[in-house]
């Protein structure tokens, strides 16, 4: 699955999309790699880049909103 999330850390917004198995697995990724941020899930949810025919792998792809 893939996923949209915001993450604010120390005063810094990004947009983060996350390829991981789950939705709660892309959000647990997320608070272990921002520990003091604040993520949270961006809807709607894309329906054309929800589901995704990767693998297991997860994947961060992170972008500094402005």
């Amino acid at each position: 699955m893939r996923a949209s999330f915001e993450v604010n850390d120390n005063g810094v917004s990004s947009r983060v999309m996350v390829l991981a198995e789950s939705l709660r697995h892309a959000e647990e990724v997320l608070r272990t790699k921002y520990p003091e941020g604040e993520v949270s899930i961006i809807f709607p949810l894309e329906g054309d880049r929800f589901f995704t025919s990767h693998g297991r792998d997860q994947q961060i792809e992170v972008q500094d909103l402005l």
